[in-house]
């Protein structure tokens, strides 16, 4: 009996944190979290990705972080593993959810990864053009 009851404890809890932590959205559904410390680096070709300072800007306006964050997980909801290598020009987007950092890359071609996710680089075979998405949303270009 006591063999089961650890196992039960654990798969109890596991469900209790995924109901009520910040992780707590199934797939496509779209959710208001707060994303902070939001940076974006713009590198236009491997010159600018191989210097040691770039330019970051940092986003603040929470209209945009929402559709950030819901740009974000629809490419994680919808993302298909991909061999073609991230590119250039590329943002680089760096965040903070939950307390938890993250980072999200894609390239012209909207190839992208990110952590959410595992190793490995993605598409979303439906949204052709993510990458107009993204630069229409952040402007920084």
């Amino acid at each position: 009996m006591r063999r089961f009851f650890l196992p039960i404890l654990i798969g109890g809890m596991a469900i209790l944190m995924l109901l009520t932590g910040c992780n707590s959205f199934s797939e496509k559904e779209q959710v208001d979290h707060t994303l902070e410390k939001v940076k974006v680096v713009y590198y236009a070709d491997f010159d600018e990705y191989s210097k040691t300072t770039t330019s970051t800007v940092t986003i603040d306006d929470a209209e945009v972080l929402q559709d950030l964050f819901d740009l974000i997980v629809s490419c994680r909801d919808n993302a298909k593993s991909t061999t073609k290598p991230i590119g250039f020009p590329r943002y680089y987007i760096t965040f903070e959810e939950c307390g938890e950092e993250h980072s999200f890359t894609i390239d012209v071609e909207s190839v992208y990864a990110t952590d959410y996710l595992s190793n490995g680089n993605y598409i979303t075979p439906e949204s052709s053009d993510l990458f107009s998405s993204f630069s229409n949303l952040l402007s920084i270009e």
